[in-house]
């Protein structure tokens, strides 16, 4: 049996976090037993139940800012546990501590880039580059999501590879009986639904979203923005909502597991990411039949048919336009991802682990001088 540490869950519920929960029940079973490290921030990870009742156990670590020390203590001694693979799923290089760690002990180690892009803070920024250029991040094995998020993550070196998330689109195909039910349940009755599936994070760019609905309103008063995630923005997007004067207008949901059926709820996606990695709130939206606009950040593969990739720099009245017109469709058929399935994307992280799990034996055996 492999057993593989995963490291990149957050609090908060978002595209990282539903991943990983699918690669687990996708692998986790005779050949392969997943556990979860994480930051001790106070709050337990994202779909830790869900996790743990597919045997998956937690282990926190002291966060780096709170003490440095610790934090590097308690990664050491995590990696002598006897993992055969580190999987550190990140959005950015500025923190490598686990990456050092796993290898100081041997542990081989999977770097897998979820974004192409960060926060326009100075410092993440620069602590982002200066880890790019680790010699840590040399010695492991690179993957990304995608082309963009590989130069990011890894520079423009071609010294990784792209595997592409894996996607099922059944569960979130348009279902009239589901979106009647849940109409009810949040008060829309004939109310057009503007809809948001993405964590409170600068990424989602949520004040352009809640700006081209301020737009949109202006155009369709009948309309109701319903946003679908949590995360640290959440106090700074409220303000914003309430300096519209759109309080009574947007619904805000919190992380939820029930997307699938939100999705045949709402009558228009919105999607205005400053950078993205692979988007699979956008493959879901596909999947569901939903028109919607969606910006420049969303690969080119998931547009096309009733999805509508805009320019940020076109600003909230022309993207609400757009929206508008969008509205008018009544077609549900469900659009292509451009994805592998789930089934296929597991068989291809399989073959990644047990490639790494080979050098994980072989630096075993040197430590016992058996090689």
């Amino acid at each position: 049996m492999i057993r593989v540490l995963i490291h990149g869950l957050s609090p908060n519920l978002g595209g990282i976090e539903r991943y990983l929960l699918n690669l687990v029940q996708s692998l986790q079973g005779a050949d392969f037993h997943f556990d979860i490290t994480h930051s001790d921030v106070g709050a337990p990870p994202a779909l830790s139940g869900e996790l743990a009742a597919l045997g998956c156990s937690f282990y926190p670590v002291t966060p780096r800012a709170r003490n440095t020390r610790r934090n590097r203590r308690e990664l050491q001694g995590l990696m002598a546990q006897g993992f055969d693979v580190l999987h550190f799923n990140a959005t950015s290089a500025s923190y490598l501590a686990p990456v050092r760690a796993a290898l100081r002990s041997s542990v081989p180690v999977l770097v897998h880039s979820h974004s192409a892009g960060s926060p326009p803070s100075t410092r993440s920024r620069a602590m982002h580059f200066i880890g790019r250029a680790s010699p840590a991040l040399a010695k492991t094995r690179r993957i990304a999501v995608s082309e963009p998020a590989g130069r990011w993550m890894f520079g423009p070196q071609r010294s990784w590879d792209v595997i592409e998330n894996g996607f099922d689109p059944e569960p979130f195909q348009f279902r009239p009986e589901t979106r009647d039910r849940l109409r009810l349940e949040l008060g829309l009755s004939s109310r057009s639904a503007i809809g948001h599936v993405g964590a409170f994070l600068p990424a989602k760019n949520h004040k352009f979203l809640v700006s081209t609905f301020a737009e949109i309103v202006r155009q369709h008063p009948e309309a109701t923005l319903v946003l679908v995630g949590a995360g640290p923005g959440e106090e700074q997007l409220r303000s914003h909502i309430a300096a519209l004067g759109m309080e009574e207008r947007v619904l805000l949901l919190g992380g939820r597991t029930d997307v699938s059926d939100l999705l045949s709820a709402m009558d228009l996606f919105v999607f205005p990411s400053i950078y993205e990695g692979s988007p699979l709130a956008v493959a879901e939206a596909r999947a569901a039949g939903l028109p919607a606009v969606v910006s420049e950040a969303v690969p080119e593969s998931m547009s096309g048919g009733s999805t509508n990739r805009m320019p940020l720099a076109a600003g909230p009245e022309r993207w609400a336009a757009t929206a508008v017109r969008l509205l008018t469709s009544s077609d549900r058929t469900p659009l292509p991802s451009g994805l592998p399935t789930l089934a296929e994307h597991a068989l291809t992280m399989a073959e990644v682990y047990r490639g790494l799990s080979v050098v994980s034996d072989a630096s075993s055996g040197s430590r016992r001088g058996l090689t």
